[in-house]
């Protein structure tokens, strides 16, 4: 069932005034890992790397997202099945450690077998848990195993030789955190929100000011609206090593804004009827006033750079469209343009020329109508005709 939320929702990048939005009435959340050890055997892919064969059944791991270890993650539970494992040099070797390792075989955790001493063959058949540490997201993890070989009658005593084995891997867990800025409760002065992942810290700076909150189990987060004028930046966080996300709108009086739904508003203000001679250009100037109708009407600067002003013919044909450009007298002035309305398209007599703005948002304003009465000009037709 979707629902409306009245008051201010912001979408992200920089932002301006007010909207409103149609939002799904449950968020979507991604559920936060729990301490629980689960079965991820079927989520690793089998790469034997080495010449020792392990009859690795099942693994568990605890703070699993979606089948996969997280940065989080701190017990493996790697089951052996009945089988056979041969010494990897043909010496004897007297003990084992199942092992998680990296790419660069570095050793994330490690569980000492005192079995097998000095024997070419073992018969594993057994359950082990891992401490792991260092863990990365995004990074590929193995298990495997590392045996030490010597021929030796005390290899207590002797230096010994190690082989390394990798075996099955798995990519880390790491996802990309998206929150959102999605209303504003104006009688109470509260920011709403959505997050990716329930649990997630969601840090709120504005100026000088902090403020943090989490993300609930539904996926939302709110807290109290800071007071003031400025920049708002919201930064998702968590304890999994997830790529961080980032949001962020602009605070007037209190008031989250976003300039993706202000009103346009055309005004003419040197006429709208004009007789000129065919081929000259005709002087249109105006101002474009942006409201926020869900902010009580309040004015909005609105930057030349971003205003077009198009001008067609009747049937909607396009003629011509410029840039703002500010007043006569003040070239910069927001919201402002002169403009010189060229007439070599127009017809001889009268002719309705339409006016309207748009906007980098696609929105548009009303649309006004010029009549340019085009005169026939002697020179500009034998000018014209050579």
């Amino acid at each position: 069932m979707r629902r409306l939320l009245t008051g201010t929702l912001v979408v992200g990048g920089l932002l301006l005034v007010v909207c409103l939005m149609a939002v799904n009435g449950q968020a979507k959340v991604v559920d936060e890992p729990t301490s629980a050890m689960q079965d991820i055997t079927t989520n690793f892919e089998q790469r034997t790397i080495g010449r020792v064969p392990w009859p690795i059944t099942h693994i568990a791991a605890n703070y699993v997202r979606d089948g996969h270890m997280t940065h989080k993650t701190s017990r493996v539970k790697i089951t052996l099945g009945k089988g056979v494992v041969h010494s990897p040099n043909g010496k004897g070797f007297y003990n084992l450690w199942d092992l998680v390792l990296n790419r660069q075989g570095k050793e994330y955790g490690a569980t000492f077998l005192a079995y097998n001493i000095n024997n070419r063959v073992w018969r594993p058949h057994r359950t082990d848990t891992i401490k792991t540490h260092g863990i990365k997201a995004g990074q590929p993890v193995w298990i495997g195993n590392k045996s030490s070989t010597n021929a030796s009658s005390n290899p207590i005593r002797t230096l010994p030789a190690y082989m390394v084995t990798k075996q099955y891997c798995q990519m880390v867990s790491q996802i990309k955190l998206s929150p959102h800025i999605t209303g504003f409760e104006a009688n109470k002065r509260i920011i709403t929100g959505t997050g990716t992942q329930g649990g997630d810290l969601i840090t709120a700076k504005f100026g000088n000011q902090i403020k943090k909150t989490r993300v609930d189990h539904e996926g939302r987060w709110q807290m109290k609206c800071f007071s003031g004028n400025g920049h708002l930046m919201v930064t998702e966080t968590n304890a999994y090593d997830d790529i961080p996300g980032h949001t962020e709108t602009v605070i007037n009086n209190g008031t989250p804004r976003t300039d993706a739904t202000i009103k346009l508003n055309l005004f003419l203000t040197n006429g709208h009827t004009f007789s000129t001679a065919k081929g000259r250009k005709v002087l249109v100037t105006g101002m474009i006033l942006g409201t926020d109708q869900n902010d009580f009407d309040r004015d909005v600067v609105l930057k030349n750079n971003a205003l077009t002003i198009h001008f067609a013919h009747a049937d909607g044909t396009p003629i011509a469209n410029y840039k703002a450009n500010g007043s006569v007298n003040e070239p910069d002035k927001a919201g402002y343009f002169h403009l010189k309305l060229p007439t070599e398209s127009l017809k001889q007599g009268p002719n309705d020329v339409k006016v309207w703005v748009s906007d980098q948002h696609g929105q548009r304003s009303n649309i006004d109508t010029l009549t340019v009465d085009c005169k026939f000009n002697p020179n500009f037709w034998t000018n014209w005709s050579a």
